[in-house]
């Protein structure tokens, strides 16, 4: 596309250069082919199943890195919450009130968003928000409790949405009200704290969690976290060393318009996008950890319903210590022993029994300093031990063998949006046994504390392309590489199966009234 200067100036003002424009125009028009789907994981091949022997181990390993304070959260927390109340904005827009009779005959007659909306409705005083949300009404000269009587619920998703009520779909989830505790609401940036306390406090008594966070969202962030923060280190004798940051405008994406050209804004200038949350590597990358936790931000338990959650992070992160002890040890006698073909075989053997790293058929017969080469090449990659769960029917990704460019077959996690249409990969896609919740721990250092430059394990062809409106206008929009999908593709990954008692997600609001969500 012809460039004005106008163009040129706002492209490096967002940081971009205009090679990389080029190169997302050539994706967006001529879409980057589809990850091959070998198979999925399962338990045995690809996904492992901890045994009580393996435990103790694991456990010592966990506790000497947390005394240590190698432990630490990353935690991606710039969304809001809008998604949380699709269905009541949706049902909203169509219907001029909201009254009990005509929803509760739309529910039964299986308008998913009417039931939705019915659902919550006949449960408002069971969410954290009800006494705001009575508040507000009184505040407009309304009668809650003759409101709900009447089954007049306009009043109380207007006041619930409306940007003169209490505008909780604009809120960021992290500063969402989840849980009743006492006269107290907790927010998922506070039960994050509470819950990292038993997982990375240190002997030092110090706990470090990084959030990225928007622009417009980062002051409510920090004045949220001067609140809680004096009250929680007083209750929990901790130290919390909290971060911020935000998505870099150099990651931000182009679009096509209808017509087939770069997308624009009223006043002429090129309309940028994030890239989505694979633009959040670059954070990751700039934190310079050691051993980090990855979670969603609304995945994370009511402290008074744990679940297992806690024993599992010290499981995971037991579990890529001690596979990182062994794969640093190997590494340095691959170094240090070059002709050894016992270490050689060795080595071999337990890449592929713990670490699914296998040479690609094709490379058979190859020279032992060839061998050796690609295993150290491999050797010398980031390592995440990743949860996954028993495929519920929730949305999401899930573990896949997947075929390389080089013929190489590697676990990853597979978004549906990403998989071909072709019917044998939809059939290997629907047959998978387990689910991506994003709880992983990632081991971000070499064998001599290095930092790992996380751009280099990118795979730049798992950027895709997708379809979205935006003020009203059907867009061509570029997604960079997943956080966990194509931005880690060339990482070292372990998959893990836990109990779905660990797993808890906030994508509805009537999620909240999940037993472990409730007081």
């Amino acid at each position: 596309m012809p460039l004005s200067p106008k163009d040129i100036e706002n492209v490096r003002a967002h940081g971009l250069k205009l090679e990389e424009i080029q190169r997302q125009e050539k994706i967006l028009r001529e879409p980057l082919p589809p990850p091959i789907l070998d198979r999925p994981c399962v338990v045995g091949d690809g996904i492992l199943r901890l045994q009580a022997e393996e435990i103790s181990a694991t456990l010592s390993f966990f506790d000497r890195a947390r005394e240590e304070g190698r432990l630490s959260k990353f935690i991606p927390a710039s969304g809001a919450a809008s998604r949380m109340f699709q269905a009541l904005a949706a049902y909203r827009g169509r219907r001029p009130q909201v009254l009990r009779d005509p929803l509760k005959k739309e529910a039964d007659g299986g308008d998913p968003e009417a039931g939705e909306v019915l659902r919550f409705v006949q449960n408002l005083p069971r969410f954290p928000f009800f006494d705001a949300l009575q508040a507000k009404l009184r505040e407009k000269g309304g009668d809650p409790s003759a409101l709900f009587e009447r089954g007049t619920y306009t009043p109380w998703i207007d006041a619930l949405l409306s940007t003169d009520g209490l505008n909780l779909a604009a809120v960021p989830k992290a500063l969402m009200p989840f849980h009743r505790v006492k006269d107290h609401i907790r927010t998922p940036l506070e039960e994050h704290l509470i819950d990292s306390v038993d997982t990375l406090r240190s002997g030092e008594g110090l706990c470090r969690l990084h959030f990225t966070v928007s622009p417009e969202h980062a002051p409510l962030f920090r004045d949220r976290l001067a609140e809680i923060l004096p009250r929680l280190e007083k209750d929990r004798r901790c130290r919390f060393d909290v971060t911020f940051s935000e998505q870099a405008s150099s990651t931000d994406t182009i679009s096509l318009g209808p017509d087939g050209f770069p997308a624009r804004l009223k006043d002429g200038r090129l309309l940028f996008r994030p890239g989505g949350h694979g633009a959040l590597l670059g954070n990751l990358n700039a934190l310079e950890g050691d051993v980090v936790f990855i979670k969603n931000i609304d995945n994370v338990p009511d402290e008074f319903h744990p679940g297992e959650s806690s024993h599992w992070d010290a499981l995971l992160a037991g579990l890529l210590l001690d596979l990182q002890f062994h794969l640093f040890q190997r590494t340095s006698w691959l170094t240090g022993r070059p002709n050894d073909i016992r270490i050689l075989d060795e080595a071999e053997e337990f890449a592929g029994r713990r670490l699914n790293i296998h040479p690609p058929a094709a490379s058979s017969g190859r020279s032992v300093s060839r061998r050796r080469e690609w295993l150290l090449s491999r050797f010398r990659r980031p390592l995440r031990v990743c949860a996954v769960v028993k495929n519920t029917g929730e949305p999401g990704g899930a573990p896949f063998w997947v075929t390389g460019s080089d013929g190489e077959v590697a676990p990853q996690i597979v978004e549906a949006a990403h998989v071909s249409d072709e019917p044998s990969q939809r059939k290997i896609f629907q047959s998978s046994t387990h689910f991506n919740p994003v709880h992983m721990v990632c081991g971000l250092r070499n064998g001599r504390g290095e930092c790992y430059d996380l751009a280099k394990f990118i795979d730049p062809d798992a950027a895709f392309v997708t379809e979205k409106s935006v003020e009203g206008k059907s867009l061509k929009v570029l997604e960079r590489p997943g956080l966990w999908n194509g931005s880690m593709s060339r990482w070292t990954t372990v998959f893990v199966e836990v109990p779905l008692s660990t797993f808890h997600p906030v994508k509805t609001v009537n999620d909240l009234l999940r037993e472990d969500r409730q007081p």
